[in-house]
């Protein structure tokens, strides 16, 4: 959601004649997509072999099952796999029109240098072709993790929830 308010914001910022400052720069800094899943299976291989069969709600069962053996793969290649193409490209472009090196800052943390891109900049078809793609990004992933995690994982905990309250 930031990644595409940051959008509209900066959208809103080149239809208006105003100078570039901290705000618009915040808001590119936002685009840049580094979202990658990195699933650990080891809380479900310990209740695999544990006690997973202690769970006596069939559908919970296979609900966790489901989660850890289908959705978090899914999810994870989805993300990892499909999208890295379009999430890359978002940071070449990045790369291309912002990057101007590193610093370290006054407590001695190194990070990237600031940077005022001139309008010109952000009018570019380059710029304009990373805000669609960051969008498109954004909106890919938000798709992923609510079909692949989201979702199952609020189901689970409705019939946990339910399971509950019976005993």
């Amino acid at each position: 959601k930031t990644s595409e308010r940051s959008v509209g914001r900066l959208v809103a910022f080149l239809n208006e004649d105003r100078p570039v400052n901290d705000s618009v720069i915040l808001d590119i800094q936002r685009l840049r997509l580094k979202n990658f899943l990195v699933h650990n299976q080891g809380a479900y291989e310990s209740l695999k072999s544990g006690g997973l069969e202690r769970i006596t709600n069939d559908s919970i069962r296979l609900g966790l099952t489901n989660l850890f053996e289908n959705n978090f793969r899914g999810a994870q290649f989805m993300i990892n796999t499909n999208l890295y193409q379009m999430i890359h490209s978002v940071e070449t472009d990045y790369q291309e029109l912002f990057y101007t090196g590193l610093e370290t800052d006054s407590a001695g943390a190194i990070r990237e240098r600031a940077f005022f891109p001139e309008r010109e900049v952000l009018e570019s078809r380059t710029f304009s072709m990373m805000l669609r793609r960051s969008n498109e990004v954004a909106r890919r992933l938000q798709q992923a993790y609510s079909y692949y995690l989201i979702r199952p994982i609020s189901d689970l905990e409705r019939m946990i929830e339910a399971e509950l309250q019976q005993d």
